[in-house]
């Protein structure tokens, strides 16, 4: 019989199947953490602040730590496959960075003509000159009126609300969907039928929506307009401010945290089966006052028993894909002579799988990289062909990257059962790596504060 049937029929014959006779007692605290991405190190190394006496064990499948945030290297210089950049407002990473002593600040050495190019299948609809903030301000008056002005009010008050979830008032809280609604932005995330529908209610024009807040969606989501949500189309605008990234890689943040909650890792460790024993939690035979789920139950392929209920969600697959010259792109295939350091196609009748092209950086070898956004896998001929280059070599990531973003009336319960905790609620409210560590840290605190009372 396997554990299977054995679930099936009781906890009591489960237990047997794992040669316990009664449940082991401990003198210590002990929780499991399953996934060491933003979320799951995060939730460490805050638990481990709060609490120093949790006896922390984290399980992760891949043989490294920091889940979606992942950098390869090229010319001996770093580049991230994943989460890539974070603002300002980004509380946890900036502390954490700042904390940790890494350098975030990197400029980009690129000199190409226009900061940004939005292609509609039939030529660029948009062009943002490289110059100086000002000049392209005045620019975006010109193109847009003031619905630039507009959208960014729009931004700052409702980004305002959700930033008050790491205020007293809010954190931590033991339900998201809660939260958001006394915040005053559930509406924006589970009310309205798109973002396109939410913009054009509060007057912003539809040439602003598509040729620069679509752009942005597709870059940072790599979704339309008409399937987003507010909120996520409103997060987007956010990343126009001032941007960083970690120095060596945005994973260095999460190793970190990892190295400092003092928590027994497990790399290449897939978790089988998660089971309610008597008053603990079993993860593989092994027991656990707390358990925490810190993975997409989408991709899971972990079963809990008894059966957990968690809304579905639809991830994104994406395809990233860098690729290396010895010069620069040629746009020709555009039907452009010029240079652009972020090329977004819109949705069209044309077939391209292609989001963006994002000029990288220039090695110091003096090679471009290049970082390519899709929706399927890139031929190297293809790659060839779209960006006029001979190319020295090519790095591809498939990633189920993150939700479609698409309006979500019922989000995840924190709390899935007695003890066992969910962490990625947020991904469909709005993913990030700051959310993620935001959400590892809600839990981290939920718990802290439910053994010290």
């Amino acid at each position: 019989m396997n554990w299977k049937s054995l679930l099936a029929n009781s906890a009591a014959a489960f237990q047997a199947y794992l040669g316990v006779g009664t449940v082991p007692q401990f003198n210590d605290t002990r929780v499991a953490v399953i996934g060491a991405g933003a979320a799951g190190s995060s939730f460490a190394y805050h638990l481990s602040q709060y609490n120093p006496e949790m006896n922390i064990t984290i399980y992760e499948k891949n043989d490294y730590i920091g889940g979606r945030v992942k950098t390869i290297e090229i010319d001996g210089e770093t580049f991230e496959q994943g989460g890539s950049i974070f603002v300002a407002t980004n509380s946890i990473l900036s502390d954490a960075a700042r904390e940790f002593n890494f350098t975030t600040d990197i400029a980009n050495n690129v000199k190409d003509d226009y900061d940004l190019g939005v292609w509609d299948g039939s030529g660029f609809v948009f062009e943002l000159p490289r110059t100086n903030k000002y000049l392209q301000l005045l620019y975006l008056v010109r193109s847009f009126g003031l619905a630039p002005y507009w959208a960014n009010r729009l931004k700052e008050e409702e980004v305002g609300k959700f930033l008050n979830l790491y205020s007293e008032q809010f954190f931590p809280f033991e339900d998201l969907q809660s939260a958001a609604a006394e915040a005053g932005i559930e509406p924006l995330f589970a009310n309205w039928t798109s973002a396109s529908e939410y913009f054009a209610n509060n007057s912003i024009s539809q040439k602003y929506q598509s040729q620069i807040i679509e752009a942005l969606t597709r870059v940072n989501y790599a979704t339309d307009l008409h399937t987003i949500h507010p909120l996520a189309a409103l997060v987007c605008l956010e990343a126009q401010s001032k941007s960083y990234a970690v120095e060596g890689g945005n994973n260095r943040i999460f190793q970190e945290f990892v190295k400092r909650s003092n928590a027994n890792v497990l790399l290449d460790r897939s978790v089988d089966v998660i089971a309610k024993i008597g008053d603990k939690w079993s993860v593989d035979g092994e027991y656990y006052d707390y358990v925490v789920l810190a993975t997409p139950w989408a991709h899971s392929t972990i079963n809990v028993y008894p059966a957990i209920t968690i809304p579905k969600v639809d991830y994104t697959e994406l395809h990233v894909t860098h690729v290396v010259s010895p010069i620069p792109a040629q746009y020709n295939f555009f039907g452009s002579q010029k240079t652009y350091e972020q090329l977004v196609t819109l949705p069209s009748n044309n077939s391209i799988p292609i989001t963006s092209i994002g000029h990288a950086r220039v090695t110091k070898n003096g090679n471009h990289v290049y970082k390519l956004f899709s929706y399927e896998r890139l031929s190297d001929e293809y790659l060839t062909q779209i960006l006029g280059i001979p190319l020295s070599g090519v790095w591809r990531k498939q990633w189920y990257s993150y939700p479609v973003m698409a309006p979500t009336p019922e989000l995840a319960r924190i709390e899935v059962a007695e003890n066992l905790f969910y962490t990625s609620g947020m991904d469909p409210f709005i993913s990030t790596m700051e959310t993620n560590a935001l959400a590892g840290k809600n839990v981290a605190r939920l718990i802290a504060d439910r053994k010290s009372n």
